[in-house]
């Protein structure tokens, strides 16, 4: 089996990838802020699906010792059950990160593949004006502002987009 990529130049996917992308890295600087404050954890834990991540509870520093609204189960802290964890439910919800993959697929990009009997998700990036998708398998309905390019340029793009990365950090 072959890997497939695309392009997509057009100007309002491009933005709403970069809308997107922002409202990620704010809802992430958000969730880490938040769990700071509420204390008595590591951090978020997040568990990833298909090409999606959710933020399901927070890491425990005294699995005996859980923050208001809060109880230790499943090796992480949840929202208690019934109105005692209604503020750590909205909270957890409140800090969920945008999927760029249902963006995209709002401008033709398949956000999940079932083929082989396997599901199959996009890797995708974006750089100098363009969002690149790469699949493991050869998509039935994609969107005719995505472009399919030779796996070459793809990973030139990719190794480009990387090292302009790099240099930012």
């Amino acid at each position: 089996m072959s890997d497939y990529a695309y392009r997509n130049t057009d100007p309002d996917a491009i933005a709403a990838w970069h809308t997107t992308a922002q409202r990620h890295r704010e809802a992430s600087n958000q969730a880490l802020t938040g769990a700071k404050a509420i204390g008595k954890n590591k951090g978020l834990m997040a568990q990833r699906s298909i090409g999606e991540q959710e933020f399901v509870g927070l890491a425990p520093i005294d699995p005996t010792d859980p923050p208001e609204g809060w109880r230790y189960v499943r090796d992480r802290f949840e929202p208690r059950r019934g109105k005692a964890g209604d503020d750590a439910r909205a909270w957890l919800k409140s800090v969920q990160l945008p999927d760029l993959r249902d963006v995209m697929q709002q401008h033709g990009l398949p956000k999940i593949l079932f083929k082989g009997g396997m599901m199959r998700a996009p890797a995708m990036f974006e750089h100098d004006g363009a969002v690149y998708a790469l699949y493991s398998a050869q998509p039935d309905d994609i969107g005719p502002l995505w472009e399919p390019i030779r796996l070459s340029e793809f990973y030139a793009a990719q190794e480009a987009s990387d090292e302009t990365s790099r240099a930012a950090a």
